[in-house]
Protein backbone atom coordinates (compact mmCIF):
# COMPACT_ATOMS: atom_id res chain seq x y z
CA UNK A 1 0.00 0.00 0.00
CA UNK A 2 2.10 3.00 -1.32
CA UNK A 3 1.57 6.21 0.54
CA UNK A 4 0.38 9.72 -1.35
CA UNK A 5 3.26 12.01 -0.63
CA UNK A 6 0.80 15.64 -0.33
CA UNK A 7 3.81 17.86 -0.09
CA UNK A 8 2.02 18.38 3.56
CA UNK A 9 2.83 17.49 6.66
CA UNK A 10 0.11 13.97 6.19
CA UNK A 11 0.38 11.43 3.87
CA UNK A 12 -1.82 8.85 2.59
CA UNK A 13 -1.72 5.55 2.42
CA UNK A 14 -4.00 4.12 0.02
CA UNK A 15 -5.03 0.31 -1.59
CA UNK A 16 -3.30 -0.34 -4.79
CA UNK A 17 -4.62 -0.04 -7.78
CA UNK A 18 -3.66 -0.18 -11.11
CA UNK A 19 -5.35 0.79 -14.38
CA UNK A 20 -3.39 -0.36 -17.81
CA UNK A 21 -4.38 0.84 -21.16
CA UNK A 22 -2.45 0.85 -24.51
CA UNK A 23 1.45 2.33 -24.11
CA UNK A 24 1.42 4.08 -20.97
CA UNK A 25 0.60 2.91 -17.39
CA UNK A 26 -1.81 5.09 -15.45
CA UNK A 27 -0.96 3.85 -11.98
CA UNK A 28 -2.44 4.47 -8.50
CA UNK A 29 -5.90 3.67 -6.61
CA UNK A 30 -6.71 6.97 -7.53
CA UNK A 31 -7.00 5.82 -10.91
CA UNK A 32 -4.48 7.35 -13.28
CA UNK A 33 -3.38 9.69 -10.48
CA UNK A 34 0.66 9.66 -12.38
CA UNK A 35 1.19 8.55 -16.05
CA UNK A 36 4.30 6.93 -16.44
CA UNK A 37 5.97 5.97 -20.06
CA UNK A 38 7.19 2.55 -19.20
CA UNK A 39 5.35 -0.79 -17.67
CA UNK A 40 8.28 0.00 -14.67
CA UNK A 41 6.22 2.90 -12.55
CA UNK A 42 8.55 4.84 -9.86
CA UNK A 43 6.30 4.01 -7.59
CA UNK A 44 6.83 0.82 -7.41
CA UNK A 45 10.57 1.98 -6.65
CA UNK A 46 9.51 4.39 -4.22
CA UNK A 47 6.64 3.08 -2.81
CA UNK A 48 5.35 6.74 -3.08
CA UNK A 49 3.56 8.94 -5.62
CA UNK A 50 4.30 12.70 -5.43
CA UNK A 51 1.16 14.80 -6.61
CA UNK A 52 1.67 18.26 -7.78
CA UNK A 53 -1.87 19.65 -6.99
CA UNK A 54 -3.88 21.67 -4.59
CA UNK A 55 -3.24 18.99 -1.38
CA UNK A 56 -7.10 20.30 -0.01
CA UNK A 57 -8.73 18.91 -3.17
CA UNK A 58 -6.80 16.21 -3.91
CA UNK A 59 -7.75 15.05 -0.23
CA UNK A 60 -11.08 15.11 -1.12
CA UNK A 61 -11.04 13.31 -4.65
CA UNK A 62 -9.37 10.56 -2.61
CA UNK A 63 -12.16 10.69 -0.32
CA UNK A 64 -14.55 10.34 -3.90
CA UNK A 65 -13.42 7.54 -4.26
CA UNK A 66 -13.87 5.63 -1.36
CA UNK A 67 -17.48 6.87 -0.83
CA UNK A 68 -18.27 8.23 -4.05
CA UNK A 69 -18.97 11.50 -3.06
CA UNK A 70 -17.03 14.43 -1.24
CA UNK A 71 -17.70 17.27 0.97
CA UNK A 72 -18.00 20.73 -0.92
CA UNK A 73 -17.02 22.32 2.65
CA UNK A 74 -13.67 24.29 2.54
CA UNK A 75 -11.10 22.43 3.77
CA UNK A 76 -9.98 26.27 6.12
CA UNK A 77 -7.84 23.85 9.01
CA UNK A 78 -5.49 22.79 6.31
CA UNK A 79 -4.61 25.86 3.63
CA UNK A 80 -2.47 24.95 0.69
CA UNK A 81 1.15 25.81 1.88
CA UNK A 82 1.67 26.23 -2.04
CA UNK A 83 1.50 30.06 -3.56
CA UNK A 84 0.76 27.90 -6.66
CA UNK A 85 -2.53 26.73 -5.00
CA UNK A 86 -5.61 29.15 -4.18
CA UNK A 87 -7.14 27.42 -1.40
CA UNK A 88 -11.06 27.35 -2.30
CA UNK A 89 -13.28 29.43 0.05
CA UNK A 90 -16.41 28.79 -1.04
CA UNK A 91 -18.93 25.15 -1.92
CA UNK A 92 -19.01 26.59 -5.16
CA UNK A 93 -15.50 27.07 -5.55
CA UNK A 94 -14.43 23.56 -4.10
CA UNK A 95 -16.69 21.89 -6.91
CA UNK A 96 -15.26 23.74 -9.55
CA UNK A 97 -11.47 22.81 -8.25
CA UNK A 98 -12.63 19.32 -8.34
CA UNK A 99 -14.34 19.32 -11.58
CA UNK A 100 -10.54 20.59 -13.09
CA UNK A 101 -8.47 18.07 -11.21
CA UNK A 102 -10.69 15.22 -11.79
CA UNK A 103 -10.82 16.32 -15.71
CA UNK A 104 -6.94 16.45 -15.55
CA UNK A 105 -6.70 13.14 -14.54
CA UNK A 106 -9.86 12.16 -16.40
CA UNK A 107 -11.91 10.82 -13.54
CA UNK A 108 -15.30 11.39 -15.47
CA UNK A 109 -17.61 10.06 -13.03
CA UNK A 110 -16.43 13.07 -10.27
CA UNK A 111 -16.39 15.53 -13.57
CA UNK A 112 -20.34 15.07 -13.78
CA UNK A 113 -20.37 14.65 -9.60
CA UNK A 114 -19.00 18.50 -9.50
CA UNK A 115 -21.03 19.65 -12.26
CA UNK A 116 -24.23 18.23 -10.25
CA UNK A 117 -22.75 20.14 -7.55
CA UNK A 118 -21.70 23.58 -8.68
CA UNK A 119 -25.80 23.25 -10.39
CA UNK A 120 -26.96 22.82 -7.31
CA UNK A 121 -25.13 25.17 -5.54
CA UNK A 122 -26.20 28.25 -7.88
CA UNK A 123 -29.80 27.23 -7.67
CA UNK A 124 -29.79 27.18 -3.85
CA UNK A 125 -27.61 29.82 -3.25
CA UNK A 126 -27.48 32.63 -5.17
CA UNK A 127 -24.98 35.69 -4.64
CA UNK A 128 -24.09 38.06 -7.71
CA UNK A 129 -20.80 38.81 -6.05
CA UNK A 130 -20.06 35.28 -5.47
CA UNK A 131 -20.86 34.32 -9.36
CA UNK A 132 -18.83 36.86 -10.93
CA UNK A 133 -16.10 35.15 -8.76
CA UNK A 134 -17.17 31.86 -10.20
CA UNK A 135 -16.91 33.14 -13.83
CA UNK A 136 -13.68 34.06 -13.06
CA UNK A 137 -13.03 30.73 -12.08
CA UNK A 138 -14.22 29.07 -14.29
CA UNK A 139 -13.26 30.85 -17.72
CA UNK A 140 -9.65 31.57 -16.31
CA UNK A 141 -6.79 30.14 -17.35
CA UNK A 142 -6.54 27.55 -14.55
CA UNK A 143 -9.75 25.82 -16.04
CA UNK A 144 -9.98 23.44 -19.01
CA UNK A 145 -10.74 25.34 -22.55
CA UNK A 146 -13.82 22.61 -22.85
CA UNK A 147 -15.07 23.02 -19.09
CA UNK A 148 -18.47 21.67 -19.15
CA UNK A 149 -19.14 23.93 -15.92
CA UNK A 150 -19.16 26.62 -19.18
CA UNK A 151 -22.76 25.89 -19.98
CA UNK A 152 -23.81 25.88 -16.29
CA UNK A 153 -22.60 29.27 -15.85
CA UNK A 154 -23.93 30.28 -18.54
CA UNK A 155 -27.07 29.33 -18.38
CA UNK A 156 -27.38 30.36 -14.64
CA UNK A 157 -26.00 34.19 -15.96
CA UNK A 158 -29.44 34.05 -18.52
CA UNK A 159 -31.68 32.90 -15.68
CA UNK A 160 -30.45 36.01 -13.36
CA UNK A 161 -30.04 38.67 -16.16
CA UNK A 162 -32.57 40.74 -14.71
CA UNK A 163 -30.15 41.49 -11.32
CA UNK A 164 -26.58 41.24 -13.10
CA UNK A 165 -27.23 43.57 -15.65
CA UNK A 166 -27.47 46.15 -13.09
CA UNK A 167 -24.08 45.76 -12.18
CA UNK A 168 -21.46 47.44 -13.80
CA UNK A 169 -18.80 44.60 -12.84
CA UNK A 170 -20.85 42.46 -14.64
CA UNK A 171 -20.25 44.22 -17.89
CA UNK A 172 -16.30 44.12 -17.12
CA UNK A 173 -16.34 40.76 -16.06
CA UNK A 174 -17.89 40.38 -20.19
CA UNK A 175 -15.35 42.44 -21.28
CA UNK A 176 -12.29 40.64 -19.64
CA UNK A 177 -13.68 36.97 -20.66
CA UNK A 178 -14.88 37.09 -23.73
CA UNK A 179 -15.71 33.48 -24.52
CA UNK A 180 -18.06 33.70 -21.18
CA UNK A 181 -19.71 36.76 -23.01
CA UNK A 182 -19.84 34.70 -26.26
CA UNK A 183 -21.66 31.85 -24.24
CA UNK A 184 -23.68 33.96 -22.63
CA UNK A 185 -25.17 35.78 -25.67
CA UNK A 186 -25.44 32.58 -26.94
CA UNK A 187 -28.09 31.06 -23.81
CA UNK A 188 -29.58 34.07 -24.06
CA UNK A 189 -30.41 34.44 -27.89
CA UNK A 190 -31.71 30.79 -27.64
CA UNK A 191 -33.86 31.84 -24.73
CA UNK A 192 -34.90 34.77 -26.48
CA UNK A 193 -35.90 32.47 -29.42
CA UNK A 194 -37.51 29.95 -27.25
CA UNK A 195 -39.72 32.89 -26.05
CA UNK A 196 -40.02 34.38 -29.26
CA UNK A 197 -41.72 31.38 -30.54
CA UNK A 198 -44.17 30.65 -27.64
CA UNK A 199 -45.44 33.94 -28.33
CA UNK A 200 -46.03 33.50 -31.76
CA UNK A 201 -48.39 30.41 -31.02
CA UNK A 202 -45.98 27.99 -32.97
CA UNK A 203 -43.13 28.29 -35.93
CA UNK A 204 -45.44 27.84 -38.52
CA UNK A 205 -47.69 30.82 -37.82
CA UNK A 206 -44.46 32.68 -37.28
CA UNK A 207 -43.41 31.72 -40.49
CA UNK A 208 -46.84 32.25 -42.15
CA UNK A 209 -46.66 35.78 -40.78
CA UNK A 210 -43.29 36.74 -41.98
CA UNK A 211 -44.01 35.35 -45.82
CA UNK A 212 -47.28 37.41 -45.46
CA UNK A 213 -45.27 40.49 -45.13
CA UNK A 214 -42.88 40.22 -47.49
CA UNK A 215 -45.83 39.51 -49.99
CA UNK A 216 -47.16 42.50 -48.78
CA UNK A 217 -44.24 44.69 -48.57
CA UNK A 218 -43.41 43.06 -52.84
CA UNK A 219 -47.17 43.74 -53.71
CA UNK A 220 -48.20 47.23 -51.83
CA UNK A 221 -51.43 45.03 -50.66
CA UNK A 222 -52.56 46.62 -47.63
CA UNK A 223 -55.63 44.74 -47.33
CA UNK A 224 -54.43 42.04 -46.35
CA UNK A 225 -54.38 40.64 -42.85
CA UNK A 226 -50.44 40.45 -42.96
CA UNK A 227 -50.47 44.05 -40.95
CA UNK A 228 -52.16 42.63 -37.82
CA UNK A 229 -49.36 39.48 -37.62
CA UNK A 230 -46.49 41.54 -38.19
CA UNK A 231 -48.17 43.39 -34.98
CA UNK A 232 -48.37 40.87 -33.06
CA UNK A 233 -44.99 39.70 -33.98
CA UNK A 234 -43.35 43.02 -32.95
CA UNK A 235 -45.11 43.18 -29.82
CA UNK A 236 -43.85 39.50 -28.70
CA UNK A 237 -40.24 40.73 -29.57
CA UNK A 238 -40.55 43.84 -27.29
CA UNK A 239 -42.09 41.51 -24.90
CA UNK A 240 -38.97 39.49 -24.99
CA UNK A 241 -36.13 42.26 -25.21
CA UNK A 242 -37.87 45.85 -24.79
CA UNK A 243 -39.21 48.50 -27.30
Amino acid sequence: MPPIDLQRPSMYRLSAVAVFRKGPVWELSVYGIHQYESNESQEAKTRIVTIHDDPTIISKMIDYFYRGDYDETPDKKHPANNPEYETPTTKAHVSIAMYNVADKYAVEPLMALAKEKLERRLTLAWSNKEFLRIIEKVYGPDSPPNSKLRDTVASSAVEHIATLKEIPAFRETRMEYPQFSYDFATFLIEKWSREFEAACHDEAFLVYGLQEVVRVARRGDESSDAGSQWGMIVVAMEHIIGP
